[in-house]
């Protein structure tokens, strides 16, 4: 190889290197569950916990095991958004989008969101 190989070579792995870790970043997202349509459940548990159920939740992770049901901690200051966003939507009957986080850090058994938007 000539060295003009090299270079080539060296410009092409600080092209890629940067586009195969946002791949590896954002891979996690790219399978997460997604959720929709009228929240059809609500409930707070004592461990600063809020469960909440869709009309719908397809491409769930593997420890998501409780059908359309979410699951989102109050200890955190998105969760209480996103909670203080469902109640709102709960009671006007309003449809929400759920993106899940491909998780289940928040309960064992149900996904965690990472966002959840609401039209009026």
């Amino acid at each position: 190889m000539n060295s003009r190989h090299i270079v080539n070579i060296h410009r092409w792995k600080w092209i890629t290197t940067p586009f195969v870790f946002l791949s590896f970043g954002f891979s996690s997202w790219v399978f997460a569950g997604e959720g929709g349509g009228r929240v059809t459940v609500v409930y707070a548990h004592e461990s600063n916990i809020a469960i909440f159920a869709t009309e719908t939740h397809t491409n769930m992770p593997a420890c998501s095991q409780s059908g359309n049901e979410w699951a989102l901690s109050l200890a955190t200051t998105a969760g209480r958004a996103q909670y203080a966003l469902l109640l709102s939507a709960a009671a006007q009957g309003k449809q929400v989008t759920v993106s899940g986080r491909n998780d289940c850090t928040a309960w064992g058994d149900r996904e965690t969101p990472s966002y959840i938007l609401v039209k009026y």
